[in-house]
């Protein structure tokens, strides 16, 4: 195709400034006009429709581009429409690069419009980073200069919500970058001109302290406990009705349940534990007690507690009622507040209660980092939390 350098031929419309979804028209003396509308910015390899008018029904319209590379000022006569009995015209092209485009017809020019092509991408963040420790996001956003939104969802926002926590702008070579404290696991994603990146997600892992584990009874010897469990992984640790029931370790308290709304009649998996306390240890795993009779004034979401510390007493409150006083005891990564599915129990506890029961101080936490790697869909849907 011969390459053409256009100038706005005489009698034509006056070439006027782009702007973004803008319509202008070029009119003749004898009052026939030509219009042409297009977006300011439409994704890079997508499909862009541009639009106008032309006076007369059946009038022949060209449509001149020029893209980066071309020698200024040069057009190329790539597309031609007609209009219709309205005299509505239109036609496509893939928006490979930035383009600048009008339209001709019967000595008419259109106004001049630009549009640019946006592409935006993500970074891989950190796989880990130290609780509270900063975080990193970056990218690139083209066209230059354009405002990014990155959205995040953490550990205990309501399942598959996310908002918007940071806002910047790409730079003038389309970069951009964006940090935040780490306050728990955190999913996060970038939008810009309508566009949405991939998912990343950084794990926030706790801080050193030394770990240290109880038994979960005290004491222990008043205690029996099987080795099986029946359609999940958990123990049983049955005790004298109002035995003591202390902290596994140092952590915080996730969740509590101080009132047991168990009915039999509807039997909701979700509060057969009834008064229960979960609780995330300072290596990362949570630890879950339930069927208690009560629980202490002090032990609530967020509280600080040592090993060994008193949280509540052992009954048999949710569907444990008639079957004898005990605490049902159950190991998992946390999960958001609220999940009761994995909070129960995902893999057997009674190797770690043996060692405890005896003054060892064997860890789950290798047992909870396997499964979790085998099980990274069921994770996802609960959004696994680090704190």
């Amino acid at each position: 195709m011969l390459l053409t350098l256009v100038l706005a031929p005489a009698g034509a419309g006056t070439v006027a400034a782009a702007t973004p979804s803008a319509s202008a028209d070029g009119t003749s003396s004898a009052g026939s006009t030509l219009t042409i509308s297009g977006p300011a910015v439409a994704p890079r390899n997508s499909l862009v429709t541009i639009r106008g008018t032309a006076t007369l029904p059946g009038s022949a319209v060209v449509i001149w581009f020029h893209h980066h590379g071309q020698p200024s000022g040069l057009y190329l006569p790539s597309r031609t429409a007609t209009s219709d009995a309205a005299g509505n015209w239109s036609t496509t092209f893939t928006l490979a690069v930035d383009f600048q485009y009008f339209a001709t017809t019967g000595g008419l020019r259109s106004a001049l419009i630009l549009t640019k092509a946006a592409s935006l991408t993500i970074n891989r963040g950190p796989a880990t980073v130290v609780l509270g420790g900063t975080v990193t996001i970056s990218g690139t956003a083209l066209p230059a200069y354009s405002t990014v939104s990155v959205y995040f969802h953490k550990a205990g926002d309501p399942l598959g919500v996310f908002g918007i926590h940071r806002t910047t702008r790409s730079s003038l070579g389309g970069t951009w970058s964006t940090t935040y404290a780490a306050e728990a696991d955190e999913t996060y994603y970038a939008a810009a001109n309508g566009l949405v990146s991939s998912r990343q997600t950084t794990l926030a892992a706790q801080p050193n302290r030394p770990v240290v584990y109880r038994f979960p009874v005290d004491p222990p010897t008043v205690t029996s406990y099987a080795r099986v469990h029946h359609d999940y992984p958990a123990t049983d640790i049955f005790a004298p009705c109002g035995s003591r029931m202390v902290a596994v370790t140092g952590g915080v308290v996730q969740e509590v349940s101080r009132v047991d709304v168990w009915n039999p009649a509807t039997d909701d998996p979700a509060v057969r534990g009834g008064l229960s306390i979960s609780l995330v240890g300072d290596d990362g795993v949570r630890y879950y007690a339930a069927h208690l009779l009560d629980i202490l004034p002090g032990v609530a979401p967020g509280a600080r507690v040592v090993a060994g510390q008193l949280l509540g007493h052992v009954g048999e409150t949710g569907n444990a009622r008639g079957l004898g006083c005990h605490v049902h005891f159950g190991i998992s990564p946390p999960c958001g507040p609220g999940e009761w599915s994995i909070r129960r129990g995902t893999f057997y506890p009674w190797p770690y209660l043996d060692s405890w029961r005896a003054g060892g101080q064997l860890s789950p936490v290798a047992a909870m980092n396997s499964w979790r790697a085998a099980h990274l869909a069921e994770c996802a849907a609960h959004r696994l939390a680090g704190t």
